[in-house]
C-alpha cells in the first residue's frame, strides 16, 4: 500500500491520510528536494512508531490546514486575477468591436451616398437619353420637310425649264410663220399691190430688183 511520504520539515500525516483536491502545501514549509518521492510503500511500524506518529497527528492536522487556508487564499486571489485580467481583456475587444463598427457604419453611409450619387448621374443620363432622341425626331422631321420641299423645287424648275421650252419652241414656230413671206415673191408691182405688200422695201419679204427700176432700194413706189 503506497503512503504519503512528507517532504524533509512538513508535517507527518497520519497513515491513511490522502491529500484533498485542490490541497497544496503551506508557502511557509520548506521546499521539497528535487526527485522526491511523495508516494512509497508503507514501512514497517512498531509501537514506538505508532506513539510517534500519534503524536503528530494534532500538528500535522494543524499546518495541513492551514496550507489548506492559504491555498484557498491563494487560489481565491489568483482567481480574482484572472477574472480581472478577462474583464480587461473583454473590455478591450468591446471597445475594439465598437470601432470596426463605427469604421463599418462610416463605410457604409459613404457608400450609400455614392450610389445615391451613381442613381442622380443614371438619372441625368436617361433625361439627356431622352433628350437627344426628342432632338433626333425634330431633326428628322426637319430633314423630311427639307426633302420635300427641295423635290417641290426640282419640281418647280422642271416646269420653269419645260415653260421656258416651251417657250421657245412657240417663239420659234412665230418667228417661222412670219418668216415664211420671205420666201414669197412677186412677179410685178400689181400682185405686190394685191398683196398688200407695196412699196416693198428692200431686206422685206417679196422684194425684188425687178420691182425696183431705178434701184433706190424701194420697189413699187
Amino acid at each position: 500500500m503506497k503512503v504519503f511520504r512528507a517532504a524533509p520539515g512538513w508535517p507527518i500525516p497520519p497513515r491513511a491520510w490522502r491529500p484533498p483536491p485542490g490541497w497544496e502545501p503551506d508557502p511557509s514549509w520548506p521546499a521539497a528536494p528535487d526527485g522526491w518521492e511523495f508516494w512509497v510503500d508503507e514501512p514497517r511500524t512498531g509501537k514506538r512508531r505508532g506513539l510517534v506518529a500519534g503524536g503528530v497527528v494534532a500538528a500535522f492536522v494543524v499546518g495541513l490546514f492551514a496550507g489548506i487556508s492559504a491555498a484557498s487564499d491563494a487560489d481565491q486571489e489568483r482567481s480574482e486575477r484572472e477574472l480581472s485580467a478577462l474583464v480587461d481583456r473583454q473590455a478591450a475587444q468591446l471597445e475594439s468591436a465598437e470601432g470596426a463598427l463605427a469604421d463599418a457604419q462610416a463605410r457604409l453611409e459613404v457608400a450609400e451616398a455614392a450610389a445615391t450619387d451613381a442613381q442622380a448621374a443614371v438619372a441625368a443620363l436617361d433625361a439627356d437619353r431622352t433628350s437627344l432622341a426628342l432632338q433626333k425626331e425634330q431633326l428628322d422631321a426637319r430633314a423630311l420637310e427639307l426633302d420635300t420641299l427641295a423635290a417641290s423645287l426640282s419640281a418647280r424648275e422642271v416646269a420653269v425649264v419645260q415653260q421656258e421650252a416651251d417657250a421657245t419652241a412657240s417663239s420659234g414656230q412665230s418667228s417661222g410663220t412670219a418668216a415664211a413671206p420671205a420666201a414669197t415673191s412677186y412677179a410685178n408691182c400689181d400682185a405686190a399691190r394685191a398683196a398688200g405688200a407695196a412699196p416693198v422695201y428692200a431686206g422685206e419679204p417679196g422684194y425684188g430688183r425687178h420691182l425696183d427700176r431705178d434701184g433706190d432700194g424701194i420697189g413699187c413706189e
